[in-house]
């Protein structure tokens, strides 16, 4: 590729790279995209075992109703018909076990207060309090309606100093709907005592909007945005290494791959960890308290998943995701003592492509500390010894136990199961020790934790779920995408092409 001209490089195939590749290639850049594993899309891969196709970490998505933000980008992408999502069960698109009491959630503000009314009849202040407070703090926040991309923690200083745990704890003395509220600490791996309300607040109200599942598999979203890097004369590359940035002046010039080939570009987007990146720049590029500032953040907790492939026609596909927890304490589940995991998971079905009655396949995901993992952290895919295979098959079955207490005959179900552990998640997407969603926000410091997309080096930016508004999955991702893409084009006039579909 050496001597070709291209004006973006993009180092990582991460959706926050595939989407700035495919907007900026949409609006005539040539891009080139660069992924050292052999497969593109970060966490969006899938993988596939005994002809059962299984999301490897990716599998739910809100705001996909027309009009609600993520339609309006994917439309204006005109992917939609490619990403293969299937809409959950709107009267019931989460299913929560707590305890001995199971509850559901429903789409739609007025039906979500119906259903939390139907269990808690006596805690309307503190219900209306709580859904008037989340769709507050995303109305506030211009970037989610596509209207204003101010930088996100200067304007919104009010949420992200305000503990989510808190917030909810003052609502209500009803431990129970309590427990039942903190359940979207799950799908962002929050502390009691650091998560900010605007993390919360966003998820939360994200999912009661809409809620979507990659049925046919994650990779479509991946393969689509691909396609559209290619077809504007882009270029997608896998097992292509960076190793390092080449500089003239204060620009970079280039990158240079592992295997010696050389790539340059007139500007650069790092789709990599924070701390990934600073390695890859010769050191004084960066000045180094900011080295020191990124490479002392916390991560977020990884994750242990076990993949199933059931036998068929013996598991009903279930329309929602399944939230489980053996106790209220649903803030802590990522947090546990030894001898006391799992605490909680959450599990996904895939149709049965033949019989959607049927789930074909059964994921079901928990955290887990890397220091359960640390001793192999040396280890090599496939290669770390029977202790790991006896580690990770005890650690299965315990996470099948779990199941098991809501659903008895998962195990007579099961035709065969695969697993993933913090070192699978690091090796696969190179995050840093597996993190599930990435740098941990913290209330009390919300300033320490916001990763800028622009850095000292004048044509260097950063996408993804570290930086721009610092948050996770497609939406979090998607958003910190169309921030990276403002310092290359007129955003005002990219977001009306955006709204106006």
């Amino acid at each position: 590729m050496t001597g070709k001209d291209f004006d973006v490089v993009i180092i990582g195939s991460g959706l926050g790279g595939l989407l700035c590749g495919a907007i900026l290639s949409k609006n005539g850049f040539r891009v080139c995209v660069l992924e050292k594993h052999h497969k593109i899309g970060g966490n969006l891969q899938t993988f596939t075992r005994r002809g059962v196709k299984f999301n490897a970490a990716m599998h739910y998505v809100g705001t996909m109703d027309e009009g609600q933000i993520l339609h309006q980008v994917f439309s204006y992408l005109d992917i939609l018909d490619e990403t293969g999502l299937e809409k959950l069960d709107s009267s019931s698109y989460e299913t929560i076990y707590m305890g001995d009491k199971v509850y559901s959630h429903a789409n739609g503000i007025d039906k979500h207060r119906e259903r939390l009314l139907s269990y808690f009849p006596g805690e309307a202040k503190a219900i209306d309090a709580y859904l008037g407070q989340i769709v507050k703090v995303w109305n506030s926040t211009n970037v989610l309606n596509l209207l204003d991309f101010r930088n996100l923690y200067d304007a919104e200083t009010q949420y992200t100093q305000v503990n989510a745990f808190d917030f909810i704890d003052k609502l209500t003395d009803n431990e129970d709907l309590k427990a039942l509220l903190g359940v979207t600490s799950a799908f962002y791996a929050g502390v009691p005592e650091r998560s900010p309300l605007i993390t919360h607040a966003i998820i939360s109200y994200h999912y009661i909007q809409s809620a979507y599942k990659f049925s046919k598999g994650t990779d479509h979203l991946a393969g689509a945005l691909e396609k559209i890097i290619l077809q504007n004369s882009g270029e997608v590359h896998a097992k292509m290494e960076v190793a390092d940035f080449l500089f003239k002046e204060k620009n970079a010039s280039g990158v240079r791959c592992s295997d010696g080939s050389v790539i340059e570009a007139r500007s650069f987007i790092s789709n990599l960890h924070p701390a990934q990146l600073v390695k890859l720049v010769e050191p004084g590029r960066f000045r180094k308290a900011y080295v020191n500032r990124i490479e002392g953040l916390d991560n977020t907790v990884g994750s242990f998943c076990v993949y199933i492939k059931l036998k068929r026609g013996s598991f009903n596909n279930i329309n929602s995701n399944v939230f489980i927890s053996t106790t209220k304490d649903v803030w802590n589940a990522g947090n546990y003592k030894t001898g006391h995991w799992p605490g909680a998971c959450i599990m996904y079905t895939t149709p049965d492509p033949d019989n959607h009655d049927y789930a074909e396949s059964l994921t079901v995901t928990t955290f887990m500390k890397f220091e359960e993992v640390k001793q192999w952290e040396d280890s090599r895919v496939e290669q770390r010894g029977d202790a790991y295979k006896t580690f990770k098959k005890r650690k299965a079955d315990a996470l099948i136990s779990l199941v098991e207490t809501k659903f008895s005959e998962i195990r007579e179900t099961i035709d065969e199961y695969f697993t993933a552990s913090p070192l699978t998640f690091r090796d696969y997407t190179g995050i840093p020790e597996g993190s599930v969603y990435g740098i941990l926000k913290d209330c009390s410091n919300p300033r320490r934790s916001y990763i800028s997309p622009n850095t000292r080096i004048p044509n260097l930016f950063m996408t993804g779920q570290n930086s721009g508004v610092g948050l996770h999955g497609v939406l979090g991702v998607t958003v910190s995408a169309l921030f990276t893409c403002a310092n290359f084009m007129d955003i005002s006039i990219l977001l009306e092409k955006i709204r106006n579909g």
